[in-house]
C-alpha cells in the first residue's frame, strides 16, 4: 500500500514515479529485496539499493567440511585469535558474502538488468556496534555513518585532509547519481569509475580509506560462493546418500554445548529463494 501511494501521489511532491528508488541496511536491505521480488510492486519502484546484506541466506547441513575449510586440521595448532578471525570469516561468508554474490549474479541474469557490487572495507574510528581490537576493517552497518553523514564524530574532521570526510563524499555522489540515473558515475563527476557487475566480469567496487581506480576489481568471493553454494551442498547430498552412519552429521541433542550452539546459529537463518518475476532494472548490492 506505502509503494502505491508513493507511485500515485510522488508526482505532487516534485518526484517522478519511474525514478523511485528504495533502499535499506542489514534487515531493511533483505526486504527491499523481496520487495522487488514480489510481483505486485512491479512498475512502482526502479532501483534498489541493498547494504549490508541479501535476500538469500544458506543453511549447510553442519559436517566437518566447514570446519576443515575455515579452520584448517584439527590437530593444526591455532591460537584463539586465529581461530576467531576465521570463525568471523565463516559466519560473514556464509549470512553476507557469498549469498551477496550469488544474487547479484542472478539479478545480472534478467535481460535489461543493471547492478552495482560494492564492498566497504574502512575502518572507521567509529562504528555503531562494537568489535574486538584484533579484528580489523569495517563491521556489519559500518557504511551508515558514510552515507549518511550524519555520524557525529564526522563533523569535528577537517573536510579537506581527512579520509573519512572524503570517503563520505564520494558514497553521497555514487548514491545521489545511482537514485537520479541508474548509474553511479553520473551525472554528477566521481572518480573512480564504478563498473557494472556482469556475467563475465563480475566487477566491484571496494570503498576504503584511499578509495582509487586500484579499488576496482572482480570476482569477489567467488571462491567463497562456489564453496557453499556448490561444494557444500554436494558433499551434504553424497553424505546423505549413503548408508554408513560415520560420515553422516551427529545428532545435535547429543553434541556439546558448544557445538550445539554453532549449529542452532547456522539453523536459524532465514532461507528466501529468488523467483522469476520483473525484477528492479537497477541494483545495489553490498557485502558487509
Amino acid at each position: 500500500m506505502v509503494l502505491q501511494w508513493v507511485h500515485d501521489n510522488i508526482g505532487f511532491f516534485g518526484g517522478d514515479n519511474n525514478r523511485v528508488t528504495i533502499f535499506g541496511c542489514s534487515a531493511g536491505a533483505t526486504n527491499a529485496i523481496q520487495q522487488g521480488m514480489f510481483t505486485r510492486n512491479y512498475g512502482l519502484f526502479q532501483r534498489i539499493i541493498s547494504q549490508s546484506a541479501s535476500a538469500m541466506f544458506h543453511i549447510p547441513d553442519s559436517n566437518a567440511l566447514e570446519d576443515a575449510q575455515y579452520l584448517g586440521q584439527a590437530t593444526s595448532p591455532k591460537s584463539v585469535v586465529d581461530t576467531s578471525l576465521q570463525l568471523i570469516k565463516l559466519n560473514g561468508d556464509l549470512v553476507f558474502g557469498a549469498p551477496t554474490v550469488l544474487t547479484t549474479k542472478l539479478h545480472a541474469a534478467s535481460p535489461g538488468a543493471k547492478q552495482f557490487l560494492f564492498e566497504f572495507t574502512a575502518n572507521p574510528p567509529f562504528g555503531f556496534l562494537p568489535k574486538p581490537d584484533y579484528v580489523s576493517g569495517a563491521n556489519h552497518i559500518d557504511e551508515i555513518a558514510f552515507v549518511f553523514g550524519t555520524e557525529p564524530y564526522l563533523f569535528y574532521l577537517d573536510p579537506e585532509t581527512t579520509w573519512e570526510i572524503q570517503l563520505s563524499r564520494k558514497i553521497v555522489r555514487y548514491w545521489t547519481n545511482f537514485v537520479k540515473s541508474g548509474y553511479p558515475n553520473m551525472p554528477d563527476p566521481v572518480t573512480p569509475t564504478w563498473p557494472e557487475f556482469d556475467q563475465e566480469n563480475y566487477y566491484h567496487l571496494t570503498l576504503e580509506e584511499n578509495t582509487t581506480d586500484n579499488s576496482v576489481g572482480q570476482y569477489l568471493k567467488v571462491r567463497e560462493t562456489n564453496f557453499w553454494f556448490n561444494v557444500v551442498p554436494g558433499v551434504n547430498e553424497a553424505i546423505a546418500s549413503t548408508d554408513d552412519d560415520h560420515y553422516k552429521c551427529p545428532d545435535v541433542s547429543s553434541a556439546p554445548y558448544h557445538i550445539k550452539s554453532t549449529i542452532t546459529l547456522m539453523a536459524g537463518i532465514l532461507v528466501s529463494s529468488l523467483v522469476k518475476t520483473p525484477s528492479p532494472e537497477s541494483c545495489f548490492v553490498c557485502i558487509m
